[in-house]
């Protein structure tokens, strides 16, 4: 048991010394002011909201690293710990999530023009695709997790287009009141479809 504890210490202090680094690197400067660029706003997240989030998905997978061991030691004892497995992993993925979700918002570059309501998105792999918020959207999706963990809730917009589909992680929505705008404009002219899922990968 005290090796258990031990080893289940050594990964929470692993895992913090992570997120304070993440953090540092993420909050070391102010987040930028609202971009403008030929009357377009950017529409971005922020450095603070990354290195929030990423302490809370460290912390999420710390404790499904602690059940995980717990477990594998006490398996052979108490068999009924087998419950635990599918909520450490489910903690642990939060990891995958996030990286997941980040690609994704760094991927792209998303510019709004609150008068026109023309939206420019800049892809590192693709062509810029323009088309018109009021106009050129056919159908709005709001996908997110089944629940929030410990202040940890995952999600993205789901822009349906004639041409293209658009995604738009929380980790843009989140970032208010800069993004507002875009996000009000979003919800006041189209009915979103709200779907949960266990883990809302893109």
């Amino acid at each position: 048991m005290t090796k258990i504890i031990l080893i289940a210490g050594l990964i929470l202090f692993i895992l913090y010394y992570i997120s304070k680094k993440l953090s540092a690197s993420f909050t070391a400067s102010n987040s930028p002011a609202i971009i403008v660029k030929n009357g377009y706003q950017k529409i971005d997240t922020s450095k603070v909201i990354i290195a929030d989030t990423s302490q809370k998905v460290m912390k999420n997978v710390g404790i499904g690293g602690v059940l995980l061991i717990i477990m594998l030691a006490l398996i052979i004892k108490v068999k009924l710990l087998l419950f635990l497995l599918p909520i450490s992993i489910y903690m642990m993925g939060y990891l995958f999530l996030f990286k997941n979700h980040l690609k994704k918002t760094t991927s792209q570059v998303i510019w709004y023009n609150k008068q026109t309501a023309d939206v420019m998105i800049e892809s590192l792999t693709e062509k810029t695709y323009r088309f018109n918020l009021l106009s050129d959207v056919q159908a709005v999706q709001q996908i997110e997790s089944i629940q929030n963990t410990k202040g940890l809730l995952f999600g993205y917009f789901r822009i349906k287009t004639q041409e293209e589909i658009i995604e738009i992680p929380y980790l843009v929505y989140q970032n208010n009141p800069s993004n507002q705008d875009f996000f009000n404009s979003l919800k006041s002219n189209y009915k979103i479809d709200l779907q949960k899922k266990i883990f809302p990968i893109i």
